[in-house]
């Protein structure tokens, strides 16, 4: 089943989102620039063939060993100890494998993104403007797209972009706590959305959300439904999945993170009072304060 978002029902800007309109273009930017636009990207194709070239190297000869850091990078198992009479052979494996641990630190996703691992301060930044793929871009392009300039117009631009780097930072945080051994790196931007999510949330719980859904080939349609509903059901969803899939290449639990972090910041906001007023501001249940035009 295909579900996706397309809109809100009666809920309007009064100014134009220039801070949401830079993260969209930042994180395309970012996509482009690190090459995994193209069809085969080729960072991807040097790491897939030095990788296969170690490999097919040790499966000719299973007495030879891979090492630590070869099989936790490409998840696979070689021999224990090393052979002493292939000593020579051994060191042909070990430049096989140095040449696919350098095409793996060398490709933008592990160098920018943020490895479980080792996590450097700048990657805690850098990770949200990388994607693994155009599918992966235009879903969370879409969702920073329908959720942002909201809460940017009621909140000003620049506690708007504050929320979207606490709420990314913290759930890198989260997805490495849950994942220290993980030899994949985090990249992406869902988990700053998701923090704009749950700010969303709280500040437009009321509102309604338009969706579009396909059931194979035949059954599609439309549907209304509260943000409330939507947005908890998402975030129990993806609750389930950190705890039941840990790591099956989507970070649930930075997604986890940074909802917790916006529905935090965001309840702040409303016990405290911190909301600007201005006029023209859109009101809570998604309609124009009284007076406005």
């Amino acid at each position: 089943m295909i579900l996706l978002p397309v809109g809100q029902v009666g809920l309007k800007v009064r100014r134009t989102p220039w801070a949401t309109c830079a993260l969209l273009a930042s994180c395309l930017l970012g996509f482009l620039l690190s090459g995994q636009a193209n069809l085969v990207p080729r960072a991807d194709l040097a790491r897939y063939q030095r990788a296969t070239a170690a490999l097919e190297f040790q499966r000719q000869r299973p007495e030879l060993a891979l090492g630590e850091p070869f099989e936790r990078v490409f998840g696979v198992r070689g021999a224990a100890e090393r052979d002493a009479v292939s000593s020579a052979r051994q060191t042909e494996l070990d430049r096989l494998v140095a040449a696919a641990l350098e095409a793996h630190r060398a490709h933008p996703l592990s160098r920018w993104g943020v490895d479980p691992a080792r996590p450097a301060p700048t990657r805690l930044v850098t990770y949200m403007f990388l994607h693994a793929g155009w599918l992966h871009l235009l879903s969370n392009l879409l969702l920073l797209y329908l959720a942002g300039p909201f809460i940017e117009d009621a909140w000003g631009r620049l506690p708007f972009l504050g929320l979207y780097f606490a709420a990314g930072i913290v759930a890198a945080l989260v997805h490495v706590g849950a994942n220290a051994g993980s030899p994949l790196p985090l990249v992406g931007a869902s988990g700053a959305i998701a923090g704009v999510m749950g700010a969303f949330l709280v500040r437009y719980a009321r509102v309604r959300i338009r969706f579009v859904y396909m059931i194979g080939v035949f059954m599609r349609g439309s549907f209304q439904a509260p943000a409330w509903l939507m947005l908890v059901l998402w975030f129990l969803s993806q609750l389930a999945l950190a705890a039941l899939q840990p790591e099956r290449g989507v970070a649930h639990s930075a997604h986890v993170g940074g909802f917790v972090i916006g529905v935090s910041l965001a309840t702040l906001v409303v016990l405290l009072n911190l909301e600007p007023r201005r006029d023209g501001a859109t009101a809570r249940d998604g309609s124009a304060p009284a007076g406005s035009s």
